[in-house]
């Protein structure tokens, strides 16, 4: 089973300052594979504070923005010397990083004596660039990051479409709005402009149909006198629509002939197409959302 948990070990490189934090100190134009190295970890998002860098001077492990003075550059470490650095990681790897996986930047100055412990103990490990030379390694770095940046591209389309897909949870006015507000720009991204085209001209015709309901019904109303609201209050509140208007007998026979019944019939069209544009704005936003799903995942054809 894949540990969740990680820890980069980075050879020390020959670059060399007066003092640097070790990220810095290990960074220059002595140290290409190392540069490109740190610049993948930076691509994954590798947390910082789980990087050290490996150093056969004094045997060192360092953390990533330890403060690293200047030290001369060492000979090839002999085998002992080999050995003696992979028991002092596999201490530092059991005692803070127990079950961890371990990630390897290094050359075979380390992997020789190191992995065989880690091995032995049964530790997740994996070595970047192995057995490449060291200007191939830099090489291969590249790509990966190139590869990372293109995996990273497509986890943002992904985030954003699920974001998308997520806001239309009922198909309202509302969230066509909310919808068009947030993502209208990502459109083209996405391939989808035709479907925020249609979307954004139905809110248009939406939000137009609905002060224009608003305004009849306020013309409706203001046009009632106290006796003619009192009567039409309680059935007002039950009415939805048109055909609510002529069930019932009360209503038709008292108001059939009156200006009151042609305003409120006024607005109860424009209502309708109000209900109506909403709909198509419904139907619109779960078209959206299909494409969005068939952008994700291919769906299986539908009859």
């Amino acid at each position: 089973m894949k540990s969740s948990m990680k820890v980069a070990l980075v050879m020390e490189s020959s670059n060399r300052m007066a003092s640097a934090p070790a990220f810095e100190f290990y960074n220059g134009k002595r140290s290409r594979w190392i540069n490109a190295a740190l610049r993948f970890m930076e691509e994954l998002r590798f947390p910082t504070e789980h990087i050290y860098f490996l150093s056969f001077h004094e045997l060192r492990i360092i953390s990533y923005d330890e403060s690293v003075s200047f030290y001369p550059r060492s000979p090839v470490p002999d085998k002992k010397l080999q050995k003696l650095f992979a028991e002092r990681i596999l201490a530092f790897l059991t005692e803070k990083y127990p079950g961890a996986e371990v990630q390897l930047h290094v050359g075979k100055s380390i992997t020789d004596c190191l992995v065989p412990l880690l091995e032995e103990n049964r530790i997740q490990h994996y070595i970047f660039a192995e057995g490449k030379q060291l200007l191939k390694k830099a090489v291969l770095y590249e790509e990966l990051i190139r590869q990372e940046r293109s995996l990273q591209r497509m986890r943002d389309l992904k985030r954003e479409k699920e974001k998308m897909i997520a806001i239309t949870e009922y198909f309202t006015p509302y969230e066509a709005d909310q919808l068009v507000t947030q993502f209208d720009t990502l459109a083209h991204k996405h391939g989808l402009v035709k479907h925020f085209s249609e979307i954004k001209h139905l809110l248009r015709e939406y939000n137009q149909k609905l002060r224009a309901a608003q305004a009849s019904k306020e013309e409706y109303e203001q046009s009632l006198d106290e006796k003619e609201r009192i009567e039409l209050q309680k059935f007002f509140g039950k009415m939805k629509g048109l055909a609510d208007l002529f069930s019932d007998e009360h209503v038709k026979n008292r108001f059939s002939n009156t200006r009151t019944m042609g305003r409120l019939t006024t607005f109860l069209i424009k209502d309708g197409y109000v209900k109506q544009t909403a709909n198509k704005l419904s139907e619109a936003m779960f078209r959206l959302q299909i494409a969005l799903l068939k952008r994700m995942n291919p769906l299986p054809h539908q009859t």
